[in-house]
């Protein structure tokens, strides 16, 4: 495994722990918010604030992990039928593809957030005046670890010299 390859797999990993943080943040709110209003408490008026940053946060994260461990979905239907040269033939082409998919997404939203920055634009209905930017630009540095990480295993499948991967066993 290069250099690269490890420090991309170690922000990965490091970047999901954050993301389930997120989420358990997310439900610790929630959870609270609830709990007090059906008491007769006043609501957190920043609730939906957290949530929605900590969704954007949450869910862009985790999408270079999970192709890092294998973890999205897959539809192999074919595969059985096919022989190890046309099954590695298909990996690197389905492979290729969410390279190309991801980088277009990561452009888009850099594109996305910078334009927010320059237009100073700021969330909406929001009690405290956050920059819309901001969750922009954490979504953007998560696809651009989730395109990062598509080239990772592209590479990484394409040099690896088993004709049969573990990735086609699984």
């Amino acid at each position: 495994m290069s250099i690269f390859s490890a420090t991309i797999s170690r922000i990965n990993r490091a970047m999901a722990t954050v993301s389930g943080g997120a989420f358990l943040l997310i439900s610790l709110v929630i959870t609270y918010d609830v709990i007090v209003r059906s008491l007769g408490g006043r609501a957190l008026g920043y609730a939906d604030l957290l949530s929605s940053l900590a969704m954007v946060l949450g869910a862009t994260a985790a999408l270079g992990y999970a192709l890092q461990v294998d973890a999205h979905v897959k539809v192999e239907i074919l595969t059985h039928l096919m022989g190890s040269q046309l099954k590695r033939a298909m990996t690197v082409f389905s492979l290729g593809l969410l390279f190309l998919f991801s980088v277009t997404l990561t452009w888009q939203a850099w594109v996305l957030a910078l334009d927010s920055w320059r237009m100073g634009s700021f969330m909406p209905q929001t009690i405290f005046s956050i920059k819309l930017a901001v969750p922009q630009l954490v979504a953007a540095f998560g696809y651009t670890m989730f395109s990062l990480q598509a080239l990772v295993a592209t590479l990484d499948f394409v040099v690896s010299r088993d004709p049969v991967s573990e990735r086609e066993a699984a």
